[in-house]
């Protein structure tokens, strides 16, 4: 079931844009700068992380090998 609008013609529903509900193209470029901002701070915050973790575990297991170095 479809609604002609001319001759042939289907109906389309218009699909937004995100970008389209801001009115002005300083808005537009002042929030693709915020996101941009804040999705590198998230990877590097990750990356810290993920990092630090790891060096944490090296840590800790050299301190295991010393304790067991010294029991045996």
């Amino acid at each position: 079931m479809t609604s002609s609008v001319g001759p042939g013609r289907e109906r389309r529903r218009r699909i937004t844009r995100p970008l389209d509900r801001l009115p002005s193209i300083r808005a537009k470029l002042g929030s693709v700068i915020v996101f941009a901002v804040a999705v590198t701070i998230l990877i590097l915050y990750l990356a810290l992380g993920f990092a630090l973790r790891e060096s944490d575990r090296e840590r800790e297991r050299l301190e295991l090998l010393i304790d067991a170095q010294t029991v045996a």
